[in-house]
């Protein structure tokens, strides 16, 4: 996820679609993923990029096409990226229950 000979300042992995990723986590060790859909079907995944603590600027993202089985292909123009950013929480509704309670107060990614 870095250019050659290019000394990057940031970490880069890749996550499964439901992994919770937070700003502090330490970077993970995935470089690849495999997904599996059927035809038409929507499919994701996270490419997670940790800058440093003064942050990143004039960040560019490109693809390749993405390559299957039997040498199936999905071209580039039919992906989608997503930036994420953070609110601060400073106090959550009163929680009536259930097996999801919020998490409460604190930093959380938004999109």
């Amino acid at each position: 996820m870095t250019g050659t000979g290019v000394q990057s300042n940031f970490s880069s992995w890749v996550a499964p679609s439901l992994t919770r990723v937070e700003k502090t986590d330490a970077p993970g060790v995935l470089s690849s993923i495999a997904l599996f859909g059927a035809r038409r079907e929507t499919v994701d995944t996270q490419v997670v990029v940790q800058g440093p603590a003064g942050g990143l600027t004039n960040i560019n993202v490109s693809a390749t096409a993405l390559t299957g089985p039997n040498g199936a292909t999905i071209a580039a123009v039919e992906r989608d990226a997503l930036s994420e950013y953070y609110i601060t929480v400073t106090g959550t509704a009163s929680y009536g229950g259930g097996s999801n309670p919020p998490l409460g107060s604190g930093t959380y990614a938004e999109r």
